[in-house]
């Protein structure tokens, strides 16, 4: 995820956040992120509710260390329970790889979980999402990047 997670951005990545299933893991990466707003923390804070109420957990890897200050300061995302931090590297990947790692022991821990199956696309969804750097830009910047590509 890239771009302005204030106001508008953290509410239009609120609406493309992928939908909550069972016993899901989501692994958002934000990396080159360097600060962000009360409305986005808001944001990451009721997906995360969701998803541990379903089961699931939220992973944020790739995180600058000014934003996992300012996480830790709004004391609203239970960083360890429903949240879970994967620091940024050196290494672009590295810190997502290790987020995937992480969520994987997770959801290995105390359960087997059977494979979730979308009935409205009859296939099986996997349990570990991986939201990709730049998928969840807002319009706005989707824009400005195909005039520049043109």
């Amino acid at each position: 995820m890239t771009g302005d997670l204030f106001f508008a951005g953290a509410k239009a990545l609120q609406d493309k956040l992928p939908r909550v299933a069972d016993d899901a893991v989501v692994v958002l990466r934000i990396r080159g992120i360097k600060k962000v707003g009360a409305t986005l923390i808001d944001v990451l804070n009721e997906y995360a509710e969701d998803l541990q109420e379903r089961g699931g957990k939220l992973y944020l890897s790739g995180v600058h260390a000014d934003v996992e200050k300012q996480l830790k300061r709004s004391v609203k995302l239970d960083l360890g329970e429903e949240v879970e931090i994967a620091p940024a590297t050196d290494i672009v990947g590295e810190s997502t790889q290790a987020a995937l790692e992480l969520s994987r022991s997770w959801l290995a821990l105390d359960r087997e979980i059977p494979p979730v199956v979308d009935e409205d696309r009859d296939l099986a969804m996997p349990r570990v999402i991986v939201v990709p750097e730049g998928a969840l830009q807002p319009p706005k910047e989707q824009e400005q990047r195909l005039r520049k590509a043109k």
